[in-house]
């Protein structure tokens, strides 16, 4: 019967390693599982819900801040606002390009409280890069069409300005949902703007901070 108890007890003994052995596999395992399944459904996870292929579209709006570069006078920024539909196209799971239609009311303040107020079709074309999970790096060009140019009196000075606008286009978005993306860019505008009946040169500034809602994806 002592040798049937020995027998027993080392053979638990010995058992012990193994079943540690196995747990932690088994843990290992199961972890490793729950990563993956964290990956796939996490509704922060970028990568893993947007693959290359996919499509969405939705609106945009946010304020901006506006000046002319004007070689004759000097100007300041001028807070407006724009808004207007928007898509984004993965070429991969990391890259995407963005464009939209964006309504705008912009323009620049002059000293002794002169002001040009415009109102711009802007067409953004850029390509973005998704920098982790949540920060897109972005960077294009943007063409605006002018639509109409006033002063603070409402006296018409589109004459002025020639219809076109284009500027180099860059900035960064944050994704906060997989539907809301914050962002926040800058235009260099690259073109003059001013007639050429007029002496100087006139090119564009803008801030734009905003956010995107996509309400539609394929």
């Amino acid at each position: 019967m002592k040798k049937f108890m020995y027998l027993i007890v080392s053979l638990c003994l010995l058992s012990i390693p193994a079943m540690s052995q196995f747990a932690s596999s088994k843990y290992k395992s199961s972890h490793e599982k729950y990563q993956f399944a964290k990956q796939q459904f996490d509704p922060g996870s970028i990568y893993a819900k947007n693959d290359a292929g996919t499509f969405k579209a939705g609106v945009a709006a946010g304020f901006l801040l506006s000046k002319f570069r004007d070689s004759d006078s000097d100007t300041k920024f001028r807070l407006g606002f724009y808004f207007g539909g928007e898509g984004m196209y993965y070429f991969t799971n990391q890259v995407v390009f963005l464009t939209g239609l964006l309504l705008a009311f912009n323009g620049s303040d002059y000293e002794d409280n002169f002001r040009i107020k415009m109102t711009s079709l802007m067409i953004p074309l850029m390509v973005g890069y998704w920098i982790n999970t949540q920060f897109m790096a972005m960077l294009g060009v943007q063409p605006s069409f002018i639509f109409s140019a006033k002063d603070g009196n409402g006296e018409n000075y589109k004459d002025f300005f020639k219809g076109v606008d284009f500027g180099l286009k860059f900035g960064l978005a944050y994704s906060i949902t997989q539907e809301l993306l914050a962002r926040i860019t800058y235009t260099h505008g690259l073109s003059d703007i001013l007639d050429s009946e007029y002496n100087g040169t006139v090119k564009t500034a803008q801030i734009e901070i905003g956010a995107v809602y996509y309400l539609f994806q394929r």
